[in-house]
């Protein structure tokens, strides 16, 4: 899926209004020549730096009796970015297998896990990231840690914190590391 840019927005904050708004579709059901519509809410939004999570409430419903068909919710994840003076966005959602893990922890409490294998791992490494940002806010300069598999050199020593840098406790030519988180 493609990026979609509004011309006419020129604000961030706009951007993320128009993404929030209420919506319907009409659909028409060839089999039956029933017809329902789906409409959705947003119910809570969080904008981190260009990434803007959402949780939405979807529910369709038959045209004729306005009767319920089905309810959910679900955790949206829009890329912001502004090309030549105008806002667009890239719609995810969590069963989609997104790439980005800084979404409020509380919405993984908030919606039902889907039934979908992306959706659950992407929740793990989500956990994962906070709980990797905690233990990080809790380090020293001076501190030795020792980094997960697949690192090329696994224990440093702390030397900065931001940005987050440290000397390999391995002899080498004591050279500065950056150390990135893999997620």
């Amino acid at each position: 899926m493609g990026w979609l840019t509004k011309l006419n927005i020129t604000e961030k904050k706009d951007i993320i209004a128009y993404i929030t708004k209420p919506w319907n579709n009409k659909e028409h059901a060839i089999k039956d020549g029933s017809e329902t519509y789906t409409k959705g809410r947003c119910l809570k939004q969080s904008c981190r730096g260009y990434t803007l999570w959402t949780i939405w409430g979807i529910t369709k419903s038959n045209t004729e009796t306005d009767r319920v068909i089905k309810e959910h919710t679900v955790i949206l994840c829009d890329l912001l970015r502004k090309d030549d003076g105008a806002w667009g966005h890239k719609g995810m959602e969590e069963t989609m297998g997104v790439y980005y893990y800084d979404c409020p922890i509380s919405y993984l409490y908030e919606v039902p896990i889907p039934d979908n294998d992306n959706a659950r791992k992407w929740r793990e490494k989500v956990k994962y990231y906070f709980n990797l940002a905690k233990q990080i806010k809790n380090l020293e300069i001076g501190d030795k840690v020792l980094l997960e598999k697949g690192y090329r050199i696994r224990e440093f020593c702390i030397t900065s914190l931001k940005p987050f840098c440290g000397i390999p406790l391995q002899k080498d030519n004591n050279t500065i590391y950056k150390i990135k988180n893999k997620y």
